[in-house]
């Protein structure tokens, strides 16, 4: 009825309602309009005023700086009446340094007043000096008049405005709003009636003609809810006849009205026999009585809901335990009971269970020693052990706080983890503490305690044992250990006690560095999980020591090689031996280890063994590569002669595989040099980053093996040899490049380290290297040998390449070692000193700064030469008659000094001399260029050797060389080293 009313509202109350409304909706808007506007220009002027404020105090800081500076007050007098003249400034006021007013002066051109005024100060500098301040105070009066008219113009506009805007608005609502409702009043009255057949007649005015639709739509949902409710209705139905519990609805008489299906299956009844049946007698067990039935009844009438057990029976007789709620409801304007009832058959069997498991539970805590309780702010059980415990009473103890029973020492700690538990958190359930008995008697418990579920809440189940006795036992142990603790901390050997079992007891911080365990963590721990060894050479695991001392009852060395694996995965190899400990009676109760790490030693032997073997071969193999290269000179260089006058292509093919065979000859020959105590290395200084990085990818260009590099980003310099590290660097990533067939990844890493302490280096800055790959790693057996000469596992390498490497890295007074695992790859680590100073500046070897122009033409050079045998001296003279030179042979140092001079003496002195350095019973070329510098200290030379057994060959400039050829040499080397040679400036 409130609807209609509203659609029969007169006209003129909605027009005026709405009039009102917007005509204060509008004066709303509008006074915000003109407060905006007005604060806006307001706020606009005062900005600009500011800034043009700021700009003509700068300029007046300026202006007086030297007439304050000069204290010309008529200068100071004429510039602010100018100042003042500017319509912005009202007042002038100018300080001196100290704060004294020099000059003031205002107008009065606008109203006085702070509100409409602000000043600004700024410093007055004369050449960077301050010698006062300048205020300026300026007026805001025109933002004021600028705004005070821009707000009435706003004004006669929004007026305008609004009196359009509400006369508009009048018209729009009379002829679109008003009309409409009326009408639409008329049609919804008589669909208000009741007939939901009538509809609303559709309007053609937009918002009207939706509201018609909605209506009709409305009157649609209307008639279907109503199909909605019967359907549910049937649903409910169906939902009472499936939930678990039965259901009855039935008058406040008893009589039944309605029962679903599980009704019929709890009970046995059919649904046609259900008006028939009693309450009481029918549904009812032995001892439930009418009387009894109707009570309950009246009481959910009366209250609403009665709650109840009771014993109800089947149609066949059988009874059985039901949970049941009476509700009152009211259906349609009349009242029903509604019953609930739940068979309870299993829950009373459960229940019952549990009587019986709490009575076994208390005939168990009422016999146990332990004292067993439970908490929950108070005591809510406790057994009779906990008197004894405690000295309180079971009625005391009841009253007893737990906390006031802690030792104060424990007790934050045992309160915190006690509340933590309560709350669910996971704390340790079993510890040790200290209690206060009744008397005041300190006592230990062995403490356990867990969150449980009981009388409906979570508490706290807890159990404690006296270990008083216990504890001082181990105290006194504790002394007795450590006392022995201190002992065997000063002794330097490793020691290790353990019981008769093989469990340890006692461990020396010696043996925890060693083992890689901390002593807490290696108490109790089996001997075997502890001290691992196993056999250096095969890897076998080895006998446990302490079994074979318990057992044998004496004395046992460890046998030899025995390696030592700690915890980190380190290796010591270790020696000494084990006994056994006996008590008072003689009785074996443990063992004791004591070893020493015999690591560092084996380290130095094996070093000092490697390196004298190495010298060994170094010399036989100098001998043998003089001679070697000798002959390897005459063949090469007359292979290339041949190739020169060669008239065939088959016979050049042919020449050119003898030297490819001379080549690889001279390659092996050079290897060996590398043995030998004159392959001294030519030292420059060098980054070895780069050279890591470039020979790396040289050598596994094309290969399926990829590197990664983890090299720091400032590395040490190094004085070295770049191209015998090079090689270092090509066997090692050549070996892992074959140990990974199937391909993979090496790793390069290289850092600065400081040695201090190192077996076979002395203390100083290094360079760290490590060379990994991920390939089939070296058996254990093949470790100690792999640097041996000819040592090799592969069907086509000659052994030399580890070799050459460990030999040219023990040349730059470094160390390599390597590590390996069969399966799991190769690591080696190489360690080269490093130039941290201005002063390792002298091991550059290496002449610098000199300026040469090797690609400059070669005139025919008169040259002499020197070497002992026939067939280099006349291959060598061939191959630079070839060239275009004239050549003049010599056999020794002598014979070369004799013809030098008599050229010299004819005018007609050699441009160059070409040396053999080592010269058997006669003038080697190291003498004889001292004495032809003598004569010419401006010769140019170059020496020449098959046999690097002397430091000239890698200082050869500091001879007076001026470069070397390394026998055998081909044609085009010899005159590369020539055109090098000749074009070195003077």
């Amino acid at each position: 009825m409130a609807k209609n009313r509203r659609f029969n509202m007169p006209l003129r109350s909605i027009v005026s309602t709405f009039s009102l409304y917007q005509g204060i909706g509008l004066f709303l808007i509008v006074s915000i309009a003109i407060i905006a506007g007005y604060t806006l220009t307001y706020q606009s002027s005062v900005t600009r005023l500011r800034q043009e404020g700021s700009v003509v105090i700068e300029q007046a800081a300026g202006i007086f700086s030297r007439p304050l500076w000069n204290f010309d007050k008529d200068s100071l007098a004429q510039y602010t009446d100018v100042f003042l003249n500017n319509s912005l400034v009202d007042g002038v006021q100018i300080h001196d340094e100290r704060g004294r007013i020099v000059i003031e002066k205002s107008q009065d051109s606008y109203p006085t007043n702070n509100k409409f005024q602000f000043s600004l100060t700024r410093p007055i500098y004369f050449n960077k000096m301050n010698i006062g301040t300048i205020t300026l105070t300026f007026s805001m009066f025109p933002a004021y008049s600028r705004a005070r008219h821009t707000v009435l113009i706003m004004t006669l506009m929004s007026l305008i405005f609004f009196i359009a805007v509400l006369l508009t608005s009048i018209f729009q609502l009379r002829r679109f709003v008003i009309s409409p409702l009326l009408n639409l009043g008329e049609s919804m009255k008589e669909i208000a009636e009741g007939d939901y057949s009538e509809k609303l007649s559709l309007i053609q005015k937009q918002e009207f003609e939706r509201i018609a639709r909605e209506f009709n739509a409305m009157v649609d949902q209307i008639r279907k809810r109503e199909k909605e409710i019967v359907t549910v209705s049937n649903r409910f139905q169906l939902l009472m006849d499936t939930i678990p519990d039965a259901f009855l609805l039935h008058t406040r008489t008893g009589e039944i009205v309605q029962v679903n299906d599980t009704f019929t299956e709890m009970y046995g009844f059919d649904k046609e026999e259900i008006s028939t049946l009693s309450l009481s007698d029918d549904l009812s067990g032995t001892g439930y009585s009418e009387a009894m039935a109707r009570e309950q009844l009246f009481l959910a009438w009366e209250r609403g809901r009665s709650d109840f057990r009771w014993m109800a029976k089947r149609k066949d007789g059988t009874e059985f335990p039901v949970e049941v709620r009476l509700k009152r409801i009211e259906l349609n304007d009349e009242k029903y009971i509604m019953a609930v009832v739940r068979d309870i058959t299993r829950r009373e069997k459960a229940e019952q269970a549990f009587r019986e498991s709490e009575e076994k539970f208390r005939a168990m805590t009422d016999h146990t020693t332990a004292a067993i309780f439970i908490y929950h702010d108070k005591f809510i059980f406790a057994n009779p052990a906990s008197e004894q415990l405690s000295g309180y009473s079971l009625k005391e103890f009841y009253q007893t706080n737990f906390w006031d029973l802690v030792h104060p020492d424990h007790r934050e700690l045992v309160k915190q983890r006690g509340m933590a538990r309560i709350k669910g958190e996971n704390i340790p359930n079993h510890y040790n503490f200290k209690i206060i008995t009744k008397n005041g008697k300190t006592k230990w418990i062995d403490f356990a305690a867990q969150r449980i579920f009981y009388e409906g809440k979570w508490c706290s189940l807890g159990t404690a044992i006296d270990i008083t006795d216990k504890i001082a036992s181990q105290d006194a142990l504790r002394e007795e250990k450590e006392r022995l603790r201190i002992t065997l901390q000063s002794i330097g050997d490793a020691v290790i006690a353990t019981d008769d079992i093989g469990h340890i007891i006692l461990i020396n911080p010696v043996a925890c560095q060693l083992c890689g365990w901390k002593e807490e963590e290696a108490a109790g721990q089996p001997i075997d999980k502890v001290f691992t060894i196993v056999h250096e050479l095969t890897r076998e695991p080895l006998d446990n020591p302490v079994e074979t001392v318990i057992k044998s009852s004496r004395i046992v060395n460890l046998s030899n090689h025995t390696t030592l694996i700690s915890k980190d995965g380190a290796e010591h190899i270790i020696a000494d031996s084990g006994a056994p400990i006996r008590d008072k009676t003689g009785s074996i109760i443990g063992a004791v280890l004591v070893f020493r790490d015999e690591t560092e030693k084996k380290q130095v032997e094996e070093e000092l063994f490697k390196t004298r073997k190495l010298e060994s071969i170094g010399l036989l193999a100098g001998g043998i590569a003089h001679d070697f290269n000798n002959l390897l000179t005459a063949i090469m260089g007359n292979l290339d002669m041949a190739m020169v006058k060669s008239e065939t292509a088959k016979s050049s093919s042919n020449l050119q595989e003898a030297k490819n065979a001379a080549m690889r000859a001279r390659d092996l020959a050079r290897q060996l040099l590398t043995f030998s105590k004159g392959g001294a290395p030519i030292r420059k200084k060098m980054d070895i980053a780069n050279l890591l990085e470039d020979t790396t990818n040289f050598i596994l260009a094309g290969a399926s093996v990829s590197p990664r590099f983890f090299i720091a980003p400032d590395l040490y310099t190094l004085s070295a040899d770049e191209g015998q590290l090079s090689q270092v660097i090509q066997n090692i990533v050549l070996n892992a490049n074959q140990a990974m067939p199937e391909g993979g990844l090496i790793d390069i890493a290289a850092e600065n380290t400081e040695l201090n302490g190192h077996p076979t280096l002395p203390d100083g800055p290094y360079v760290r290297i490590f060379i990994r790959d991920y390939g089939v790693g070296i058996p254990g057996k093949y470790i100690s040998k792999i640097f041996d000469p000819y040592f090799t596992t592969k069907e086509q390498g000659n052994g030399l390449g580890l070799s050459t490497a460990y030999s040219i890295v023990m040349r730059h007074e470094g160390y390599i070692d390597v590590s390996s695992k069969p399966g799991a790859g190769t690591t080696f680590t190489i360690l080269l000193p490093a130039v941290v100073s201005a002063t390792d500046d002298a091991l550059d070897t290496e002449t610098k700064d000199e300026t040469t122009n090797i690609s400059a033409p070669i005139l025919p050079l008169k040259i002499l030469i020197m070497d002992d045998e026939d067939a280099i001296l006349e291959i060598l003279g061939e191959m630079l008659s070839f060239l275009g030179h004239r050549v003049m042979e010599t056999l020794d140092g002598n014979q070369a000094i004799e013809q030098f001079r008599k050229a010299m003496d004819q005018g007609e002195p050699f441009d160059l001399v070409i040396l053999d350095l080592t010269v058997p019973g006669g003038l080697s070329g190291k003498e004889t260029i001292v004495e032809l510098l003598k004569l010419k200290p401006d010769v140019k030379a170059i020496v020449s050797s098959g046999y690097a057994n002397d430091p000239v060959m890698a200082q050869y400039r500091e001879h007076g060389f001026h470069g070397v050829v390394n026998k055998p040499f081909q044609m085009q080397e010899l005159s590369e080293t020539i055109r090098q040679v000749m074009s070195l400036e003077e």
